[in-house]
């Protein structure tokens, strides 16, 4: 929908791409918010979900973090969608040389009463 358009911007968001060419490989957003704190987010396609290629995100992620750092960024915070156990994939070293660590590993829910309902 037209809703991720309309954040480009508004205060304290900034929308990155990764191109090949003239062809967009990946995108991701920052919140930077009030406190000094910035969220990575709204990546895509996800690394190990949507691509097995994580080098533009992690490109993304590496300007993200220089210009968050110029503009007074003090924490970063961001996720690793589909979580491996092992550690193994190379959103974690890519994460690491960024200076991010783990500090906890987030479980996700879901309702599967309102995700039938949502379907018909």
């Amino acid at each position: 929908g037209p809703w991720l358009q309309r954040l480009i911007g508004r205060p304290g968001w900034h929308q990155y791409v990764a191109r090949e060419g003239a062809e967009i490989v990946a995108a991701r957003g920052m919140f930077v918010g009030p406190d000094g704190v910035a969220w990575l987010g709204m990546d895509g396609p996800v690394p190990g979900l949507g691509t097995d290629d994580y080098e533009p995100d992690a490109s993304i992620c590496a300007r993200i973090v220089e210009d968050g750092l110029v503009a007074g960024v003090r924490t970063f915070i961001a996720d690793i969608e589909a979580a491996s156990e092992g550690m193994d994939t190379p959103a974690y070293p890519n994460f690491a040389r960024l200076g991010f660590r783990r500090p906890y590993v987030r479980t996700h829910f879901t309702c599967w009463r309102a995700r039938l309902e949502a379907d018909g």
